[in-house]
């Protein structure tokens, strides 16, 4: 993944589909794709309307939220949560083995991401 630049930029730059953008309360990206294969055969779309329409069974559907919450007075919660959809069964078996390899890497990127969040929010306020 590339890595200069604003969170929602390198999503985009890195084949991510922006589904919803509505600050300061979340961002919605999605992607297509084979994350189990070393391309990623990642499909780029125009849209959150051709990303709906895309609807092959052998690859990844996933969808990404960042969001905040109110967590009471001076106090928000940022969050991440990620969904992904597999209809065919082989291509869910291969997504698997590739989870499990990646998901320790996946959680040490998404606590950088709420770490940097945290920095840039505490310097804002003080």
């Amino acid at each position: 993944m590339r890595s200069r630049g604003a969170l929602k930029d390198r999503l985009l730059l890195n084949g991510f589909t922006l589904l919803e953008d509505s600050p300061p309360d979340g961002l919605i990206v999605g992607l297509v794709c084979k994350p189990w294969l070393w391309t990623g055969e990642v499909s780029c779309y125009g849209g959150p309307e051709e990303w709906l329409l895309d609807n092959r069974k052998e690859f990844a559907k996933i969808v990404m939220v960042l969001g905040t919450a109110d967590a009471g007075p001076g106090r928000t919660l940022v969050y991440t949560e990620t969904r992904v959809f597999i209809e065919d069964k082989d291509a869910r078996k291969r997504f698997s083995h590739y989870w499990w390899v990646i998901k320790p890497f996946s959680g040490f990127m998404r606590l950088s991401w709420l770490r940097t969040a945290k920095r840039h929010a505490e310097r804002r306020s003080a």
